[in-house]
């Protein structure tokens, strides 16, 4: 019997189980990262190795880690079905550690958007969802601070999960150079880029001028200010320039009106996150009330 229970124990994960990466080139970077599959306690994973710092900076990979370690049992904690699930902080990926979180197969929304070109339905869907998941967010005394469509993906039953909270503010600072990918100011309140700095900065709303233009880019399939320079777009966001709105979201007046709410430029007008979440579950939920909209936007 007893025999039995230490083969049992063997047999069952324990707190150290390595991770491994499935293949040794990256599948995608970002501004801080390079990203690569791996497995976890016998599931596909998702390893986010982080760099952009020099290797002669050991103080900062200290400062990293730490910062990182302290967030992790709050990520742990979340919950939810539209949240990513962050499992550890993993060393021996690269001078920084790495992020170990679930993997999403069909890859991000924007690729998939693009790509097939989903519903309108569909899309009021995911708008749906990735709401619901930064209300759980929020709820939970997390800011995203880097929402946009680049950051949510796909499970594997089509459902919207939004990923990478949390982790800009800890690499927004000079020690660290950035890989530069587009699109990342185009979602940015317009109080973080003011000149002066505004000193009164409220990250949960921050988060929803973000999730008004993540809803701009679900219907277009674009980023915000598509036709704009990351430069011009930065002046347009301080500038209070509407941009232009896709057709399923300028012939919807509740999701007009949702839009325009988020992107409020004084950030105390915005709405929470539980407000956007409860308004867009009850468009869902009335029968009927797109379907005459549907029609005419199928046309």
């Amino acid at each position: 019997m007893l025999n039995l229970l230490n083969d049992m124990a063997k047999l069952r994960p324990s707190l150290e189980d390595p991770v491994r990466k499935a293949e040794e080139v990256y599948f995608a970077y970002g501004d801080h990262s390079d990203v690569y599959k791996g497995y976890y306690r016998g599931k596909t994973v998702t390893i986010k190795r982080f760099r952009g710092v020099s290797t002669h900076r050991p103080e900062m990979r200290a400062e990293i880690s730490q910062q990182l370690q302290a967030d992790l049992p709050t990520w742990k904690g979340l919950n939810h079905p539209n949240i990513c699930r962050v499992h550890k902080i993993a060393e021996g990926f690269g001078f920084l550690p790495a992020l170990v979180m679930d993997y999403f197969p069909k890859g991000s929304i924007m690729k998939h958007i693009q790509k097939h070109n989903p519903s309108v339905n569909q899309r009021i869907h995911w708008v749906s969802e990735i709401a619901d998941g930064l209300s759980h967010l929020h709820a939970s005394g997390v800011y995203h601070s880097d929402l946009r469509g680049a950051n949510v993906f796909l499970d594997s039953h089509n459902h919207a999960v939004v990923t990478d909270y949390g982790i800009a503010p800890h690499f927004n600072n000079s020690d660290f150079t950035s890989a530069g990918s587009t699109g990342i100011v185009r979602c940015t309140a317009p109080e973080v880029i003011a000149v002066p700095p505004n000193p009164n900065i409220q990250p949960e709303k921050i988060d929803i001028f973000a999730f008004g233009m993540t809803m701009l880019e679900i219907f277009s399939g674009q980023p915000p200010y598509a036709n704009k320079s990351d430069v011009a777009a930065i002046f347009s966001i301080r500038e209070a320039e509407v941009p232009d709105l896709p057709y399923g979201i300028m012939n919807n007046s509740e999701l007009r009106n949702l839009f325009s709410a988020c992107t409020q430029r004084r950030p105390e007008a915005r709405p929470t996150a539980q407000y956007a979440a409860e308004l867009l579950r009850t468009l869902l939920q009335v029968p009927g009330l797109f379907q005459s909209w549907l029609r005419s936007w199928s046309r």
